[in-house]
């Protein structure tokens, strides 16, 4: 694993810790909160990784 992917899988963790704890939070505040400036670029790398949507996510916890 590239030192980028891990700090990418690092960001995308603190991202999902973030959505079960409050599913209230908007997606792009969990964006910006997790280290990423592009929210739709989040969504994207989120959907990757876990398969869903961050909001399918958040929705689920």
């Amino acid at each position: 694993m590239s030192p980028v992917d891990l700090v990418i899988k690092i960001k995308l963790n603190h991202a999902s810790e973030l959505l079960k704890a409050n599913n209230s939070l908007r997606i792009s505040d969990v964006a910006y909160a997790s280290g990423f400036n592009n929210p739709k670029y989040f969504s994207t790398l989120f959907k990757k990784h876990y398969g869903k949507s961050p909001k399918e996510y958040s929705e689920e916890y």
